[in-house]
């Protein structure tokens, strides 16, 4: 069986090499000429580290991991500790997976690199796509070029602006979710004695939060600002942001955050936009992963691993049955409620982020400081079905 997979992101990337450990000839068509380094920092729960594990690409990303001491969450002014709960080795004895902290760039080199010595994945560079054709039998795609290729399966992994969920779906708008994110990355030896927790921490206020996270085994510092705006038009990963309007939406904050942006040498913004998550597909053989399937906003950190847990179920449900029409729906129906769930709980979290300090939104945040001295476990529960997840061994 041969299948043609539309993008050489992680989505990509990773569902071509579980469709390899199940027997199947993959190609893997990425439009770029090369893979640049774009993108920041991203988390990967133990949920993502066991399907690393299992693709065996774990090896190659250990030089660059960091694995973050505990989960924080603190007032964005003062910088007083909310709560402080651990996750090194904690991660692994209750969920089964570490937690760590990576470049995307890093996990993308590191798929590369599982890709390059797997003999049944051909990856073409300078492959744009522009459609493809469902011919029942097989299907077609064609590329920018002319060029067209034929296969049993396309899998489109393309992004959030992917040519085959416009051709799916339709193309329509996303909405804007009244929210822009700043980005930035710098040596942490730039940092004094404002250096940011070895940890996962969030930083939270009024219509604002932000994210500082180590990467680079811990040598780089990531840093996520994510604030209300009204209106924004561009959604790009590399537009080049104002630090003087960066360090303004974050004026009166603690030193820490403030330091990070003032010492970065850039700093990119991008407006965060909502997509309809995981639609029921018309018979095809045309799977959807990852963002060209179901967006996430950023405040659960899941992401890069939903689209990892999409490679694995979308491999085990095509080796369940031979029909791969069939095997495309039943992959729709086990990820459709757990991925709108998780997008469900990515808005929640960026509400209870941007919560008003008034009496409501101290109470909430006392009452997690509570429950974190009564018992870590109550605040870790709240991750159990998302982080124990074994996307090898789960019903499908």
């Amino acid at each position: 069986m041969k299948a043609l997979v539309v993008g050489g992101g992680i989505a990509g990337l990773a569902t071509s090499l579980s469709l390899a450990k199940e027997g199947w000839n993959v190609t893997v068509l990425e439009q770029g000429e090369n893979f640049r380094e774009i993108g920041a920092g991203i988390q990967i729960s133990p949920n993502g580290t066991k399907i690393l594990e299992y693709l065996s690409v774990m090896p190659d990303l250990e030089p660059s991991l960091f694995e973050p001491l505990n989960l924080e969450l603190r007032y964005g002014v003062s910088g007083k500790s909310i709560f402080k709960v651990p996750l090194k080795n904690y991660a692994s004895q209750r969920w089964g997976g570490r937690y760590v902290h990576i470049h995307r760039y890093d996990l993308l080199k590191g798929l590369l690199s599982a890709v390059k010595r797997n003999p049944k994945i051909e990856l073409k560079t300078k492959s744009k796509v522009i459609g493809y054709i469902d011919k029942v039998s097989s299907v077609e795609l064609t590329l920018e070029s002319g060029l067209r290729f034929s296969a049993d399966l396309i899998v489109g992994a393309d992004g959030i602006k992917s040519i085959i969920r416009s051709q799916m779906l339709g193309d329509k708008p996303p909405k804007f979710t009244g929210n822009i994110a700043w980005r930035a990355l710098l040596p942490l030896n730039l940092l004094k004695e404002n250096t940011p927790p070895p940890s996962a921490c969030v930083w939270v206020g009024d219509g604002r939060h932000a994210v500082t996270t180590r990467i680079r085994s811990g040598k780089v510092v990531n840093f996520v600002g994510i604030v209300k705006k009204a209106e924004w038009t561009e959604e790009s990963w590399v537009t080049k942001g104002d630090k003087d309007m960066a360090l303004n939406d974050f004026s009166g904050w603690n030193e820490v955050v403030r330091e990070i942006i003032e010492k970065s040498k850039d700093i990119y913004i991008w407006g965060l936009f909502e997509r309809s998550g995981l639609a029921e597909q018309t018979e095809s053989s045309i799977a959807l992963v990852g963002d060209a399937a179901h967006p996430m906003l950023p405040s659960m950190a899941q992401g890069s691993v939903q689209a990892l847990e999409d490679a694995v179920i979308l491999s085990r449900c095509l080796n369940a049955q031979e029909d791969v029409r069939g095997a495309i729906k039943s992959f729709y129906s086990a990820r459709r409620k757990r991925v709108s769930d998780i997008q469900e709980r990515s808005k929640s979290n960026l509400k209870l982020f941007h919560s008003k300090l008034d009496y409501k939104g101290i109470f909430k945040y006392r009452a997690l400081t509570l429950a974190a001295r009564i018992s870590p476990a109550l605040i870790h529960s709240r991750q159990d079905s998302i982080y124990s997840y074994n996307s090898m061994h789960s019903s499908i």
